[in-house]
């Protein structure tokens, strides 16, 4: 998760991503511990709410990040989806669309995940999708969706056997 994330929801309010852990305080009461380098961030945070009326607060479960293996994979699949543009775009005389596995990348990142819209002093700003912050399940059907996505347009991609 990361510390700083903000968000706009479609009320168009802003939305903060904070992280956090749930300790035993006194008397065994639960008590929210900022998560190591991050309370100066929650205390900014609150500090400017502070006086200003009720706050929503969403509770989530940290999920792991996509592993190594997983983005080795996914990169393997962008240099065969840019192979088999490329045949087919010579099959046909015409030039590929992408010049390398970046350009698959971003295009694939744009279709499937989209950008994030930040509010910053009063202009929504669009913030450039990225894969590095997708749990391991939410990476796996992104992986799924590109391979399925490519498969419409007979462009097969064969994954490795789950070891």
């Amino acid at each position: 998760m990361s510390e700083g994330f903000i968000n706009v929801d479609s009320r168009g309010e802003i939305q903060h991503e904070l992280a956090a852990r749930v300790v035993e305080g006194a008397e065994g009461r639960p008590l929210l511990e900022p998560l190591p380098g991050t309370a100066g961030r929650w205390r900014t945070l609150l500090t400017r709410h502070m006086g200003k009326g009720a706050l929503r607060i969403t509770i989530s479960r940290v999920s792991q990040r996509r592993s190594t293996a997983q983005n080795r994979l996914l990169w393997r699949v962008y240099r065969e989806i840019l192979r088999e543009l490329r045949t087919l775009a010579l099959d046909v005389g015409e030039s590929c669309p992408f010049r390398d596995e970046e350009d698959v990348h971003q295009a694939m990142k744009h279709l499937f995940i989209g950008v994030t819209v930040q509010r910053f002093r009063g202009e929504e700003i669009e913030i450039p999708p990225t894969t590095t912050k997708l749990t391991i399940e939410q990476f796996s059907a992104y992986l799924s969706a590109i391979v399925g996505y490519w498969s419409k347009r007979t462009i097969y991609i064969e994954m490795p056997e789950a070891s």
